[in-house]
């Protein structure tokens, strides 16, 4: 009888596959993410004690640090504010989100704008104070 030893049969991963399919959904990652960034409008508003939360909607004025003026996301000027908001189908309320470095005169002219353009209701955006 001859009994030889067979060489032990190793098994033999292939790591080919893995490393495509890793790759594919590395790819799909950071495409995908690509499409959540969405830039936005940096404003920093004031901090307050009491504020009430608004859960209405309607049109938005933003002013930002630089006093650069968005009426519903879309930049304006303030010659042409009172204009758009004239345009503006729902005139029961107007959110005011004015940065807390904005002057205080700049926010009283949108105000203006909002009253002569037949906006019913002026609210100024806060964050609380542990925010």
């Amino acid at each position: 009888m001859n009994f030889s030893r067979r060489p032990p049969v190793r098994p033999d991963l292939n790591i080919t596959p893995l490393i495509d399919v890793v790759l594919m959904l590395l790819i799909f990652f950071m495409i995908s993410t690509s499409f959540i960034f969405q830039p936005g409008i940096m404003i920093r508003l004031p901090r307050a004690d009491h504020s009430d939360s608004t859960t209405q909607q309607g049109a938005q004025v933003m002013i930002t640090a630089e006093e650069d003026i968005y009426f519903d996301r879309i930049r304006s000027t303030m010659a042409e504010l009172e204009t758009q908001m004239r345009q503006y189908p729902d005139k029961s309320l107007l959110l005011i989100k004015a940065d807390q470095n904005v002057p205080h005169g700049t926010v009283v002219q949108a105000m203006n704008h909002a009253k002569n353009a037949g906006f019913q209701r002026i609210a100024i955006a806060t964050r609380p104070v542990g925010e």
